[in-house]
């Protein structure tokens, strides 16, 4: 499934790719090692981060990816391992959405409601970096969706299936389709 996520995003227009690994990150990171070659864009740059402490929760590898932004990135989107189904036009659109309106988010809004991936402006790193525990930016999403919802920007997708976690092989075979 890792590997259908970071294709999904190296087809996609994005400048760089950052795998932050954990669990199990030597196999994972051979399942990715052969990737620039199978995907239209080459050029993009990619990176492998480690989170070595894995096991206290999502933020940590929320704060080894934003270490290992480029300096002159604007933002960093971040796309999930467990959601397959987010394709390279649904990572586009949100690219296009954060480059024409410069907000401080970019959230994609399923039938379902706001889900992942969600493009965080620069500015927000400090904040996400503050983010202790097991969890990521969602916080920070609904604060901004309630409190600030000019300074963000969303972007209608019309796939269901797009938007959820595959958690299991079982989540996976019940997965609508993704069109």
């Amino acid at each position: 499934m890792i590997r259908t996520v970071a294709l999904q995003a190296l087809q996609a227009d994005i400048a760089e790719a950052i795998f932050v690994l954990g669990n199990d990150a030597l196999r994972i990171r051979a399942e990715l090692d052969d990737l620039p070659a199978e995907t239209e864009n080459a050029g993009a740059k990619i990176k492998f981060a480690y989170n070595e402490a894995f096991a206290a929760g999502l933020s940590g590898s929320v704060h080894k990816g934003l270490e290992a932004v480029d300096p002159q990135s604007a933002g960093a989107l971040m796309l999930m391992g467990d959601q397959p189904f987010v394709s390279p036009d649904i990572i586009n659109s949100l690219l296009q959405a954060f480059r024409e309106q410069k907000p401080a988010l970019v959230v994609p809004l399923y039938r379902q409601g706001p889900a992942s991936p969600v493009l965080f402006s620069r500015d927000l790193f400090p904040a996400l970096r503050a983010v202790r525990g097991d969890k990521g930016g969602r916080d920070i999403v609904r604060q901004y969706l309630q409190d600030e919802r000019e300074r963000v920007a969303t972007v209608p997708v019309a796939s269901v299936a797009a938007g959820m976690d595959i958690d299991t092989i079982d989540d996976y075979r019940k997965a609508p389709d993704p069109l």
